[in-house]
């Protein structure tokens, strides 16, 4: 049970840190195999495809997180706010008709 009165600070700094290195570890390692695939000439081969597709995803995912840490990392007056808010970005799925209400 949390209470309005805890200090966070620390909790939020430590999940800033922790996609930051999510992030940039995902982007090195999707971007190696897409590029290695590619110098290679492997992407034709029918072996090879579909972990490139994957890899193309996983770097365009790992991209987008890496703007969402950016972006976390501004200062916020609220941070807790601002926490809820990134969570719901990051698991809301805007097919479903279900919005957050931003107040």
């Amino acid at each position: 049970m949390t209470f309005p009165f805890e200090d966070w600070t620390n909790v939020y700094v430590a999940v800033r840190w922790i996609q930051l290195i999510v992030a940039i570890l995902s982007t090195l390692g999707s971007g190696s195999i897409i590029f290695y695939a590619a110098f290679q000439n492997l992407i034709r081969t029918y072996e090879v495809r579909p972990l490139f597709f994957l890899s193309v995803t996983d770097l365009l995912l790992s991209v987008s997180w890496l703007v969402g840490a950016v972006l976390f990392t501004q200062s916020c007056s609220n941070p807790s706010t601002c926490y809820n808010l990134h969570t719901v970005e990051q698991v809301g799925d805007p097919s479903d008709g279900q919005t957050c209400p931003v107040q």
